[in-house]
């Protein structure tokens, strides 16, 4: 039984979530991303990856990446003030296998915004 849940499990972690959870609530898989916009053409995104058995930054970067396109288009963006973390969302189960979410925060500047990297670094160290 538990080979079969941790081969699940490698399967379901393989995968990167684009569940919104600012607008629909927490992922069953943990996994997805939530942003707010700053300013025009400027936003704070957060990706988190599905539940893992290792620190799957890999999944977490891939999720933040499809939403900052997303939001900036075609035009592409800067990545600023990027943090990368991982936490263990439980205890093992049955203490064998882990549940490690990995995360990605920081902020997309859209190429085809307004702002210069200078003005959008000094409105990111305002708000801390």
């Amino acid at each position: 039984i538990v080979l079969s849940l941790a081969s699940l499990m490698l399967s379901l972690s393989a995968c990167t979530s684009m569940h919104n959870l600012r607008d629909d609530g927490s992922n069953l898989l943990g996994g997805g991303f939530s942003d707010r916009e700053m300013r025009k053409g400027l936003y704070r995104v957060s990706a988190k990856s599905n539940f893992a058995m290792w620190v799957n930054y890999a999944s977490a970067r891939s999720t933040w990446r499809q939403r900052a396109e997303q939001l900036c288009g075609p035009g592409g963006f800067q990545e600023l003030e990027i943090h990368e973390s991982s936490y263990e969302m439980m205890p093992a189960y049955m203490d064998v296998l882990p549940y490690i979410i990995a995360v990605k925060e920081g902020y997309a500047l859209c190429k085809n915004s307004d702002l210069t990297e200078e003005t959008a670094r000094a409105m990111i160290r305002a708000e801390k």
